[in-house]
């Protein structure tokens, strides 16, 4: 019953927000496009969700992510997903509550961490 009443409750406030969570999934890829370290798929987000294909493997992507979260207490992605290039991985951004307390730039800003953690040379 506890997961039901939550969800229930965001029966409420969650449906009337997912446009502001599209837009801002919007300007979140586009700055990410715009900077050009890694690139969203689809292009544009059709909804609140999309990836980020980033030029590092899945192994130093993990590491990165892990020692950025220890330090930060910033969570990019739960879940890295391989690419069929080994050099290459990706990752999912769904924009919702969390998603909104961060700019565009800041996740720009966050993605070159992570690469610069993983060794990309981008």
């Amino acid at each position: 019953w506890p997961l039901a009443l939550t969800a229930l409750a965001g029966l409420d406030t969650i449906p009337p927000r997912m446009p502001a969570f599209r837009e801002h999934a919007l300007a979140i890829a586009a700055a990410v496009n715009a900077d050009g370290a890694a690139r969203t798929c689809p292009e544009p987000p059709q909804t609140p969700l999309f990836h980020v294909h980033l030029p590092a493997p899945k192994e130093s992507v993990e590491r990165a992510g892990a020692a950025l979260l220890a330090e930060t207490g910033v969570q990019l992605f739960p879940r890295v997903r391989s690419l069929p290039d080994p050099r290459r991985c990706a990752f999912e951004i769904s924009v919702g509550e969390n998603a909104m307390e961060f700019g565009p730039d800041e996740v720009v800003g966050l993605i070159h961490e992570l690469l610069d953690r993983a060794g990309s040379t981008r």
